[in-house]
């Protein structure tokens, strides 16, 4: 069994996108989209849009949110502070630790979302994932972003290119190299202002 786990910001064609090149390639039992408070949150209408995408085009396949919470259980609504930074990783943490113990093979998705989300979906996985389990990155043309497809039409869609990371590279025990090749995979994110995530992951 394998599930599809995509982290979610104002850009919810990246997933789409995202699905239609993996697809092809990998079976997904289930698609799960990990978002902040779906009703008050910046993310609201990406989050209603994307369901209704889910829903429609991709009917074969069962989908859900999944709302990333704090320790008390009150929904995030951003990262906003070192403890709203926290809170959103150990959610994450709990979330891939729950798909693991359960031997579910994880596809992640850390795209579409802000750059300060992307990364600490990525340590998540560094920390967690077996040596099956896939870290996905995309990139897609500018021109298409600006448009705000679900999907790139005929004759664009070798344009986007799924691009797999290892979890071990960006470890957070990965030592001077993790270092360098954490540093090469945020360049590969998009260019978003963001918190200083590192600190009080590495310590």
């Amino acid at each position: 069994m394998t599930v599809f786990l995509a982290t979610l910001g104002q850009r919810p064609e990246v997933i789409t996108m995202a699905l239609d090149a993996l697809l092809p390639r990998y079976h997904y039992d289930e698609i799960v989209i990990l978002h902040t408070d779906a009703e008050r949150s910046g993310i609201a209408e990406a989050y209603a849009a994307l369901m209704r995408v889910l829903k429609t085009d991709y009917s074969g396949l069962k989908s859900r949110g999944e709302t990333l919470s704090y320790a008390g259980g009150q929904p995030l609504t951003d990262i906003s502070d070192q403890h709203s930074a926290e809170a959103y990783y150990q959610a994450l943490l709990e979330i891939i630790r729950q798909y693991r113990v359960q031997y579910i093979l994880i596809h992640l998705l850390v795209a579409g979302g802000r750059k300060a989300m992307s990364i600490y979906a990525a340590l998540a996985a560094g920390l967690l994932f077996g040596e099956h389990d896939r870290l996905w990155t995309i990139h897609t043309p500018p021109e298409l972003m600006q448009a705000g497809l679900f999907h790139a039409p005929t004759g664009m869609q070798d344009r986007v290119q799924m691009n797999s990371t290892a979890s071990q590279s960006i470890s957070p025990a990965a030592g001077c190299t993790g270092g360098r090749r954490r540093s090469a995979f945020v360049g590969t994110l998009t260019h978003q202002p963001t918190l200083d995530i590192f600190t009080s992951v590495d310590g």
